[in-house]
């Protein structure tokens, strides 16, 4: 926190520096109204600063409207706009961020997950032919760490989700044994070394797309639900997401601020 406090105020000061540099032909002229009332002071006892001072008003007036006249929008005012947007930007997706965990969150319970269980949000990047997650949320601290952020779409149950809409397995192999990789993870195209990575070895697993079919709105991405439990995941959750109206916001939502998330393909069209 401290260190995003500190990151935040060096870039206020830098736009502020930067503003000021730019801001001078104003700054002139608000001081030559300044010292002409400063020299009013001295004008029946000071002949000679009364001149002088008459002087630097004069000069500091004529300066700033010459530099008001010939200003145009320069690198500085693109520099100093593009950081506010970013900033902003940036605000609005951590917004979005804490909204759609707290959605999931309630989701989750509706769910009934429990501990051995987390709920992952992914969305389509066209571009990139990958799902790039979103969100995610696990009552258990230790299933929320995000691992790998993207995903190619031509394999695993999320794969399978994106082209049926629903697709779940249950009863997997206890992930220590052979069998769990072979071939429960490389009949989804998943080879052994890229499982032996993976940071939750679910036992179940569903995925489920949205926006819903018949939405009448093109697919955006898709919701992972994982358990390590076996039986933690079934296809009767797949009725309760239909009926859920968190899940309803939470898909009506991402459809609606696609342009606001943070794409991998835009943020390369964006220079980053």
């Amino acid at each position: 926190m401290n260190s995003s406090l500190g990151g935040l105020g060096q870039g206020l000061l830098a736009r502020l520096e930067r503003r000021a540099r730019h801001s001078w032909p104003e700054v002139a002229v608000a001081g030559s109204g300044y010292v002409g009332i400063f020299a009013a002071i001295f004008q029946n006892d000071h002949e000679k600063t009364f001149r002088t001072l008459i002087l630097v008003t004069i000069v500091l007036g004529v300066l700033g409207a010459w530099g008001l006249k010939r200003r145009k929008v320069s690198y500085i005012d693109l520099e100093d706009q593009i950081a506010e947007l970013q900033e902003t930007i940036a605000s609005q997706q951590g917004l979005m961020e804490d909204f759609h965990r707290w959605l999931l969150q309630m989701i989750d319970q509706e769910l009934n997950l429990g501990n051995d269980g987390r709920l992952s949000l992914y969305i389509h990047d066209n571009e990139n032919s990958s799902f790039q997650l979103l969100v995610r949320y696990s009552v258990n601290p230790t299933l929320v760490g995000k691992g790998r952020t993207a995903y190619p779409d031509d394999i695993g149950v999320i794969a399978r989700a994106w082209s049926e809409d629903w697709h779940c397995i249950v009863d997997l192999p206890h992930p220590d044994s052979q069998a769990y990789a072979q071939p429960a993870l490389t009949d989804y195209g998943i080879s052994s070394e890229v499982g032996a990575r993976l940071t939750m070895k679910p036992r179940s697993i569903a995925g489920m797309r949205y926006p819903r079919q018949g939405a009448g709105r093109p697919a955006v991405g898709v919701l992972i639900i994982e358990s390590l439990n076996g039986r933690g995941v079934n296809n009767s959750m797949r009725e309760v997401l239909l009926q859920s109206e968190y899940w309803q916001g939470l898909e009506q939502h991402v459809d609606s601020n696609q342009k606001l998330l943070p794409l991998l393909s835009v943020a390369r069209e964006r220079g980053f």
